[in-house]
């Protein structure tokens, strides 16, 4: 799911919208699942989609939320890693892995 960033007056990066800024960038969120996690893959996938499934370990984050009733919500990843495509690909002569790099600054939710 693609999220917009913006950068702030002081240089930090940051989800929130700034009123009369452009955004700087649109990143995607990629799940980091430690090997150690996995339970078992199904490499044949099932009925409605002949991918691998990996079955995991419950460890991300949970939340528990007083709205949702109690019930925990997250996600089963130790982090999450934001990419953003490249100024420099050109799918004429680069491969796919390279359309895509990593942000290594910290984006903050404030």
């Amino acid at each position: 799911m693609a999220r917009s960033v913006y950068k702030k007056e002081d240089g930090e990066l940051t989800f929130k919208e700034i009123p009369g800024k452009e955004r700087e960038m649109v990143v995607f969120a990629v799940g980091l699942v430690p090997y150690h996690w996995v339970v078992h893959v199904d490499p044949e996938g099932d009925e409605f989609d002949y991918r691998p499934i990996f079955y995991v370990h419950f460890k991300g984050n949970v939340y528990w939320s007083w709205w949702r009733r109690m019930i925990p919500f997250g996600y089963p990843y130790s982090k999450l890693l934001y990419y953003r495509e490249t100024e420099q690909y050109d799918g004429d002569r680069h491969s796919t892995d390279m359309k895509y790099i990593q942000v290594r600054k910290k984006i903050s939710r404030s």
